[in-house]
């Protein structure tokens, strides 16, 4: 992701009518966005005699800030989550405003999609006595503001890609008040994406085609005619998974993503491939306590190349369908989390197979990079896709090189490490390298690791 010029929170006191900074106050920043290459860190500053505190040099992401107010004050907001992102010269500010003690007033609700609670949807509360919070739904959808001085309050919620109803609620709170049944209902503003599926020259009818949103987890499906044609009507904001299903056939690609936002989708194209004798693989990721961690994704290699990619159900649960006899190299990947196996070798020969992972959170930032190419002259020093890389030590890994002969393992946990390269005709120098050590002081990087072949006669 690119990096923006920064955050900015400001500590006023104003308490006497006039906007004052407030110095000492702790600031935290921290990244949210589970896509962005520092999710999870987080940062800190202290206000100066301007109130100020800086973030710069962000990467563009989601970010959480929170100030620590002094004993005997609260901050309005206590917390804000907001978007880190601009150009040349650009930035975000976010304004705090300190109180002089909390009031003892409530106003809940829940947030509901499809009559289904709806997850971290955004809602923002301000009063006539100057008061401003931000909050997001739980898991079930509900939300609760509290420690609510006495005043007038308006709630509102924003989402882009839905209406709402009602569009806001208007609440009069007194000491001790506590307002429940403010909820909120979403509507989808109804877009539409289509495509066609193949077989050959001609179209495929009676493929169930079915969209799973990644965020609202809504599920829709259409089923093409006798064209091959489809229309998933009815779709709101959001990032869907496509894949489409009919017996003895297989597809390419297995599933796409398509991002709704606030326009129509066309050309979401697949084509089938009579593959009759086909099998499944599925199984569960879980963790220590046998819980399902959802929304880990699960890549299916074959001969060095990604053939499948799926994600787990709310059990943990994936599965692969239509797949021919083989080999496959199966990859659990979660940012923040560790898996035993990290990656597993199977041969998949009868009609179902079960392949199980256990998660845990990991420690992130060890990674060791390296590379297979040829040896100099002969060849230019290019790289040997499909070269089998195992990885043994404190973690053990399995990996194929891509089509630059490159291999990385991330997440490691620290310790000593031994990388030994296999693909049949060729032969290695070395055969192994051993000793490679990862810690908090020592990080490697491309060509550090290096191994060369020869093809065998």
């Amino acid at each position: 992701m690119p990096t923006n010029p920064g955050l900015t929170g400001i500590a006023y006191d104003n308490t006497s009518g006039t906007d004052v900074g407030v110095s000492g106050i702790l600031f935290t920043l921290t990244d949210v966005h589970a896509l962005s290459p520092t999710f999870g860190q987080s940062w800190t500053d202290t206000t100066g005699a301007d109130g100020v505190a800086n973030f710069p040099n962000l990467e563009d992401s989601f970010f959480d800030m929170v100030p620590t107010p002094p004993s005997g004050y609260y901050f309005s907001p206590a917390a804000f989550r907001t978007l880190g992102y601009g150009g040349p010269g650009q930035g975000v500010t976010v304004r705090f405003y300190r109180k002089s003690g909390a009031g003892t007033g409530s106003i809940a609700g829940t947030v509901t999609l499809g009559g289904a609670g709806v997850a971290d949807a955004a809602l923002t509360i301000g009063s006539s006595n100057a008061y401003h919070d931000q909050q997001f739904t739980s898991a079930t959808g509900t939300y609760s503001f509290t420690s609510l001085p006495p005043g007038t309050y308006n709630i509102y919620i924003s989402e882009g890609g839905y209406t709402f109803s009602p569009t806001k609620y208007e609440s009069v709170v007194s000491n001790n008040d506590a307002i429940t049944g403010k909820d909120f209902a979403m509507t989808a503003v109804s877009r539409t994406f289509t495509g066609t599926v193949t077989a050959g020259s001609g179209g495929l009818s009676g493929v169930t085609i079915t969209a799973t949103g990644q965020k609202y987890k809504l599920v829709y499906t259409a089923t093409t005619n006798a064209s091959g044609v489809y229309t998933v009507s009815g779709l709101g904001l959001d990032t869907y998974t496509v894949v489409p299903t009919l017996a003895n056939y297989s597809f390419s690609p297995a599933s796409k993503d398509v991002y709704i936002s606030f326009y129509d989708i066309t050309n979401v194209n697949f084509a089938g491939v009579y593959s009759p004798s086909l099998f499944k693989m599925s199984g569960y990721v879980l963790n220590g306590a046998g819980t399902g961690i959802q929304s880990v994704n699960v890549a299916l290699d074959q001969d060095g190349v990604t053939i499948k990619s799926t994600y787990t159900n709310n059990r943990g649960y994936y599965e692969f369908t239509s797949l021919l006899a083989g080999r496959y190299v199966v990859t659990p990947r979660y940012n923040g989390w560790v898996f035993t196996p990290s990656s597993t070798q199977v041969e998949l020969l009868s009609s179902s197979l079960e392949v199980n992972f256990s998660a845990a959170r990991g420690v992130m930032g060890h990674v060791i990079l390296g590379r297979v190419r040829s040896v100099m002259p002969y060849g230019g020093g290019s790289g040997l896709p499909g070269v089998l890389i195992t990885l043994s030590g404190p973690a053990t890994r399995i990996q194929r090189t891509d089509k630059q002969g490159v291999f990385n393992f991330r997440s490691l946990p620290a310790g000593s490490y031994v990388i030994t390269p296999r693909l049949s005709g060729f032969s290695f120098y070395p055969e192994l390298i051993n000793g490679v050590q990862v810690d908090d002081n020592i990080s490697t990087s491309p060509e550090v690791v290096s191994f060369y072949f020869v093809r065998l006669a």
